[in-house]
């Protein structure tokens, strides 16, 4: 038999008995505060900390490979339409050039969503203000240049729209 007495809000006395009334087998106190400075917790929590890190890691460079997956889609299909309409006659060359532009703009757009994603992965784990601020201007850079280039797709799409009118 035994018998929990909270002596503290972190330690807890257990009293083991072979039955009531006999001799006392065990007198032990336990910590059981997660936030007490034991080995035990504080070897867990760094083995979750470094889990939790390796993984936003492994996230971000998995992020910054389809990043360069997706520029590299967009330039073989960009090569290959301009290559097609190179080896065709009586296009309208500025027009189909337009179309290839604005595909690729949209490739690209797509490339620097997936960058900035992997930044702010980075960020999370950053130990330093000095890399946190990095990533920060990094970020911002790619965030600009996103913005511009989304204006210039609309700016495209509406020039060949008018013209198809």
């Amino acid at each position: 038999m035994a018998a929990i007495f909270p002596e503290s809000p972190c330690v807890v006395k257990i009293l083991r008995r072979d039955s009531p009334g006999h001799s006392l087998l065990s007198n032990e106190s336990f910590n059981v505060c997660p936030a007490s400075k034991s080995r035990y917790w504080k070897t867990t929590e760094k083995l979750l900390m470094d889990l939790i890190a390796s993984s936003l890691t492994l996230m971000a460079n998995f992020a910054d490979a389809c990043t360069g997956v997706v520029v590299g889609l967009g330039i073989i299909a960009a090569s290959v339409r301009a290559a097609r309409v190179g080896l065709q006659r009586g296009m309208d060359l500025e027009d189909t050039m337009a179309q290839i532009r604005l595909s690729l703009g949209r490739w690209l757009a797509l490339s620097l969503e997936l960058a900035l994603a992997a930044d702010i992965l980075r960020s999370v784990v950053a130990p330093t203000w000095d890399e946190i601020g990095k990533l920060g201007a990094i970020a911002a850079l790619r965030t600009i240049l996103n913005f511009f280039l989304e204006k210039e797709i609309e700016r495209g799409a509406r020039r060949l729209a008018l013209r198809a009118a």
